[in-house]
Protein backbone atom coordinates (compact mmCIF):
# COMPACT_ATOMS: atom_id res chain seq x y z
CA UNK A 1 0.00 0.00 0.00
CA UNK A 2 1.45 3.30 -0.77
CA UNK A 3 2.50 5.63 2.05
CA UNK A 4 0.09 8.26 2.79
CA UNK A 5 1.48 9.83 5.42
CA UNK A 6 2.02 13.25 3.73
CA UNK A 7 -0.98 13.07 1.42
CA UNK A 8 -2.84 15.44 3.37
CA UNK A 9 -5.33 16.83 0.33
CA UNK A 10 -8.72 15.66 -1.33
CA UNK A 11 -8.29 16.70 -5.04
CA UNK A 12 -11.65 17.82 -6.71
CA UNK A 13 -11.27 17.69 -10.63
CA UNK A 14 -13.39 21.00 -11.89
CA UNK A 15 -15.39 20.69 -15.44
CA UNK A 16 -15.79 24.08 -16.65
CA UNK A 17 -19.02 23.04 -18.77
CA UNK A 18 -21.14 21.46 -15.56
CA UNK A 19 -20.22 21.65 -12.28
CA UNK A 20 -20.76 18.23 -10.28
CA UNK A 21 -22.55 19.60 -6.91
CA UNK A 22 -22.77 15.97 -5.92
CA UNK A 23 -18.88 15.47 -6.42
CA UNK A 24 -18.08 19.06 -4.46
CA UNK A 25 -20.83 17.59 -1.62
CA UNK A 26 -18.96 14.34 -1.48
CA UNK A 27 -15.55 15.28 -1.50
CA UNK A 28 -16.17 18.06 1.04
CA UNK A 29 -17.82 15.59 3.31
CA UNK A 30 -14.95 13.22 2.60
CA UNK A 31 -12.15 16.27 3.69
CA UNK A 32 -14.42 17.04 7.14
CA UNK A 33 -14.29 13.01 8.12
CA UNK A 34 -11.03 12.74 6.91
CA UNK A 35 -9.51 16.11 8.54
CA UNK A 36 -7.43 16.95 5.11
CA UNK A 37 -7.91 20.28 3.05
CA UNK A 38 -9.48 20.47 -0.37
CA UNK A 39 -8.24 21.50 -3.51
CA UNK A 40 -10.06 21.95 -6.70
CA UNK A 41 -8.21 21.73 -10.32
CA UNK A 42 -8.90 22.87 -13.27
CA UNK A 43 -7.14 21.30 -15.92
CA UNK A 44 -7.20 23.94 -19.44
CA UNK A 45 -6.85 21.55 -22.58
CA UNK A 46 -4.44 22.55 -25.24
CA UNK A 47 -6.48 23.57 -28.60
CA UNK A 48 -6.80 21.68 -30.80
CA UNK A 49 -5.51 21.72 -34.60
CA UNK A 50 -2.64 23.66 -33.93
CA UNK A 51 -1.87 27.17 -34.19
CA UNK A 52 -4.54 29.53 -35.61
CA UNK A 53 -4.77 33.32 -36.01
CA UNK A 54 -6.89 33.75 -32.89
CA UNK A 55 -5.23 30.62 -30.49
CA UNK A 56 -4.13 33.48 -28.20
CA UNK A 57 -7.67 34.98 -28.02
CA UNK A 58 -9.55 31.57 -27.76
CA UNK A 59 -6.75 30.25 -25.41
CA UNK A 60 -7.56 33.14 -22.99
CA UNK A 61 -11.32 32.64 -23.25
CA UNK A 62 -10.63 29.43 -21.95
CA UNK A 63 -9.03 30.26 -19.10
CA UNK A 64 -11.34 32.94 -17.96
CA UNK A 65 -14.15 30.22 -18.37
CA UNK A 66 -11.88 27.82 -15.81
CA UNK A 67 -11.49 31.24 -13.42
CA UNK A 68 -15.32 31.55 -13.42
CA UNK A 69 -15.68 27.66 -12.87
CA UNK A 70 -13.43 27.40 -10.28
CA UNK A 71 -15.21 30.39 -8.16
CA UNK A 72 -18.19 28.80 -8.82
CA UNK A 73 -16.93 25.57 -6.94
CA UNK A 74 -15.77 27.97 -4.32
CA UNK A 75 -18.72 28.91 -3.64
CA UNK A 76 -20.48 25.33 -3.57
CA UNK A 77 -18.18 24.59 -1.11
CA UNK A 78 -17.90 27.21 1.27
CA UNK A 79 -22.29 26.65 1.25
CA UNK A 80 -21.02 23.51 2.09
CA UNK A 81 -18.97 23.94 4.85
CA UNK A 82 -17.43 27.14 5.38
CA UNK A 83 -14.45 26.05 7.51
CA UNK A 84 -12.90 23.34 5.67
CA UNK A 85 -9.34 24.37 4.39
CA UNK A 86 -9.20 25.35 0.50
CA UNK A 87 -7.00 26.09 -2.56
CA UNK A 88 -8.07 26.32 -5.84
CA UNK A 89 -5.32 25.62 -9.04
CA UNK A 90 -6.07 26.92 -12.92
CA UNK A 91 -3.21 24.76 -14.71
CA UNK A 92 -2.45 23.81 -18.45
CA UNK A 93 -2.53 20.52 -19.89
CA UNK A 94 -5.44 17.28 -20.51
CA UNK A 95 -7.23 17.32 -17.71
CA UNK A 96 -6.40 13.21 -16.83
CA UNK A 97 -2.74 13.85 -17.11
CA UNK A 98 -2.99 16.77 -14.96
CA UNK A 99 -4.89 14.82 -12.18
CA UNK A 100 -2.83 11.68 -12.89
CA UNK A 101 0.24 14.03 -12.16
CA UNK A 102 -1.39 15.46 -9.12
CA UNK A 103 -2.47 12.13 -7.40
CA UNK A 104 1.08 11.53 -6.40
CA UNK A 105 0.54 13.76 -3.58
CA UNK A 106 -2.81 13.53 -2.97
CA UNK A 107 -5.08 11.15 -0.56
CA UNK A 108 -7.50 10.72 -2.99
CA UNK A 109 -9.18 12.67 -5.95
CA UNK A 110 -12.54 13.00 -6.73
CA UNK A 111 -14.32 13.81 -10.15
CA UNK A 112 -17.98 13.56 -11.52
CA UNK A 113 -19.52 12.07 -14.49
CA UNK A 114 -19.74 13.57 -17.85
CA UNK A 115 -22.08 10.41 -18.36
CA UNK A 116 -20.18 9.51 -21.31
CA UNK A 117 -20.99 6.05 -23.01
CA UNK A 118 -18.47 3.22 -23.11
CA UNK A 119 -16.67 4.07 -26.46
CA UNK A 120 -16.37 7.87 -25.41
CA UNK A 121 -15.37 6.74 -22.07
CA UNK A 122 -12.55 4.45 -23.66
CA UNK A 123 -11.07 6.69 -26.69
CA UNK A 124 -12.80 10.34 -26.39
CA UNK A 125 -10.24 12.73 -25.06
CA UNK A 126 -12.94 14.25 -23.27
CA UNK A 127 -12.65 11.24 -20.78
CA UNK A 128 -11.27 11.90 -17.07
CA UNK A 129 -12.78 9.36 -15.31
CA UNK A 130 -11.19 6.01 -17.33
CA UNK A 131 -7.95 6.77 -17.58
CA UNK A 132 -7.53 8.85 -14.35
CA UNK A 133 -8.94 5.81 -12.12
CA UNK A 134 -6.81 3.64 -14.12
CA UNK A 135 -3.43 5.75 -14.07
CA UNK A 136 -3.59 7.52 -10.95
CA UNK A 137 -1.80 6.53 -7.51
CA UNK A 138 -4.34 6.74 -5.27
CA UNK A 139 -7.69 5.96 -5.03
CA UNK A 140 -9.95 7.83 -7.45
CA UNK A 141 -13.87 8.53 -6.73
CA UNK A 142 -16.25 9.37 -9.56
CA UNK A 143 -19.44 10.78 -8.04
CA UNK A 144 -22.44 10.07 -10.48
CA UNK A 145 -26.07 10.30 -8.91
CA UNK A 146 -26.82 13.22 -6.77
CA UNK A 147 -28.44 10.85 -4.25
CA UNK A 148 -25.55 9.09 -3.47
CA UNK A 149 -23.38 12.18 -1.90
CA UNK A 150 -24.94 12.33 1.69
CA UNK A 151 -26.89 8.92 1.37
CA UNK A 152 -25.49 6.59 4.22
CA UNK A 153 -25.42 2.72 3.13
CA UNK A 154 -25.56 -0.22 5.41
CA UNK A 155 -22.23 -1.50 3.88
CA UNK A 156 -19.67 -0.87 1.19
CA UNK A 157 -18.54 -3.25 -1.30
CA UNK A 158 -15.06 -4.16 -2.27
CA UNK A 159 -14.01 -6.32 -5.49
CA UNK A 160 -10.81 -8.55 -4.95
CA UNK A 161 -8.58 -10.81 -6.72
CA UNK A 162 -6.19 -11.81 -4.87
CA UNK A 163 -3.88 -9.23 -6.35
CA UNK A 164 -1.22 -6.49 -4.69
CA UNK A 165 -3.72 -3.64 -5.74
CA UNK A 166 -6.53 -5.86 -4.90
CA UNK A 167 -4.78 -5.42 -1.46
CA UNK A 168 -4.84 -1.75 -1.43
CA UNK A 169 -8.39 -1.29 -2.43
CA UNK A 170 -9.25 -3.69 0.61
CA UNK A 171 -7.23 -1.52 2.61
CA UNK A 172 -9.05 1.63 1.08
CA UNK A 173 -12.41 0.21 1.76
CA UNK A 174 -11.40 -0.80 5.29
CA UNK A 175 -10.48 2.63 6.25
CA UNK A 176 -13.49 3.60 4.75
CA UNK A 177 -16.17 1.57 6.32
CA UNK A 178 -14.78 2.45 9.29
CA UNK A 179 -15.16 6.59 8.79
CA UNK A 180 -18.88 6.07 7.97
CA UNK A 181 -20.15 3.19 10.11
CA UNK A 182 -20.33 0.92 7.58
CA UNK A 183 -20.02 -2.50 7.15
CA UNK A 184 -18.06 -4.02 4.17
CA UNK A 185 -18.57 -7.02 1.88
CA UNK A 186 -15.89 -8.34 -0.23
CA UNK A 187 -17.15 -9.78 -3.61
CA UNK A 188 -14.52 -12.14 -5.81
CA UNK A 189 -16.01 -12.39 -9.18
CA UNK A 190 -15.12 -15.85 -10.85
CA UNK A 191 -15.09 -16.28 -14.40
CA UNK A 192 -15.71 -19.67 -15.81
CA UNK A 193 -13.18 -20.89 -18.70
CA UNK A 194 -14.75 -21.70 -21.88
CA UNK A 195 -12.82 -24.78 -22.05
CA UNK A 196 -12.35 -26.37 -18.70
CA UNK A 197 -8.78 -27.39 -17.66
CA UNK A 198 -7.20 -28.60 -14.30
CA UNK A 199 -9.44 -29.03 -11.00
CA UNK A 200 -11.74 -26.41 -10.49
CA UNK A 201 -12.97 -27.40 -7.13
CA UNK A 202 -9.69 -26.71 -5.93
CA UNK A 203 -9.43 -22.92 -7.74
CA UNK A 204 -12.98 -22.60 -5.99
CA UNK A 205 -11.95 -23.62 -2.54
CA UNK A 206 -8.60 -21.15 -2.90
CA UNK A 207 -10.75 -18.35 -3.63
CA UNK A 208 -12.52 -19.38 -0.63
CA UNK A 209 -9.97 -19.56 1.57
CA UNK A 210 -8.84 -15.97 0.78
CA UNK A 211 -12.34 -14.15 1.14
CA UNK A 212 -12.83 -16.08 4.48
CA UNK A 213 -9.09 -14.85 5.67
CA UNK A 214 -10.09 -11.21 4.68
CA UNK A 215 -13.18 -11.94 7.27
CA UNK A 216 -10.58 -12.64 10.04
CA UNK A 217 -8.44 -10.02 9.29
CA UNK A 218 -11.18 -7.12 9.20
CA UNK A 219 -13.50 -9.11 11.22
CA UNK A 220 -15.17 -5.77 12.58
CA UNK A 221 -15.91 -4.58 9.05
CA UNK A 222 -15.95 -7.50 6.55
CA UNK A 223 -19.83 -8.47 7.21
CA UNK A 224 -20.13 -10.20 4.22
CA UNK A 225 -17.93 -12.45 1.37
CA UNK A 226 -19.43 -13.91 -1.48
CA UNK A 227 -17.60 -15.76 -4.75
CA UNK A 228 -19.16 -14.88 -7.87
CA UNK A 229 -19.03 -16.46 -11.17
CA UNK A 230 -19.32 -14.00 -14.02
CA UNK A 231 -22.33 -15.06 -15.56
CA UNK A 232 -24.19 -14.23 -12.31
CA UNK A 233 -24.47 -17.41 -11.08
CA UNK A 234 -23.36 -16.78 -7.01
CA UNK A 235 -21.48 -19.40 -5.08
CA UNK A 236 -21.98 -17.97 -1.28
CA UNK A 237 -18.59 -19.11 0.72
CA UNK A 238 -18.68 -20.47 4.14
Amino acid sequence: MRNTAARNEVIVGIDPREQSVPALAWAVDEAVRRRLSLRLVMAVPPLPGGQHIDARWRRTMLRVQGQDALAAAVATVRALHAEVPLTTELLDGMPSAVLCQMAEHARMIVVGSRRLTRPEELLSTASVAVPVSAQADCPVVVVREPEHAGERHPHLVVGVDGSESSTAAVEFAVEEAALHGAGLRAVWVWRRPVMPFGDETAGLEERRRILSGLSQDFRDLVTERDLGQARRTRLRSS
